[in-house]
């Protein structure tokens, strides 16, 4: 599951999303390469809030949900225009075939 966020108006654009551990590493070292901020949100147990979007109003409303086993909650945040595009070739490059795709 990940979450797209534009913060535009803020200077940064924000993807978060609940990554297996292993993944989220590889996420930390392959992110510095591309000058993109990795920040773990929380850890297996620990409650988020997710926010849902009613696709007929376009209202959102919170939903509360729990990080699952051997899971983090990452936050990857860039510069507003950045392409991530090199960035998610290069981890489903070296993520190969994981259970999730980028």
């Amino acid at each position: 599951m990940v979450e797209q966020v534009d913060t535009r108006n803020q200077g940064t654009f924000v993807t978060r999303g609940i990554w297996p551990v292993e993944e989220a590493e590889a996420f930390r070292q392959i992110a510095e390469g591309f000058n993109i901020s990795v920040k773990v949100l929380g850890k297996e147990g620990e409650g988020y809030t997710h926010i849902v979007r009613n696709k007929v109003t376009g209202e959102d409303r919170p939903s509360q949900k729990v990080i699952p086993e051997g899971s983090v909650y990452l936050q990857l945040a860039c510069a507003p225009g950045q392409d991530l595009g090199p960035f998610y070739e290069k981890a489903q490059e070296i993520l190969g075939n994981s259970r999730r795709k980028v």
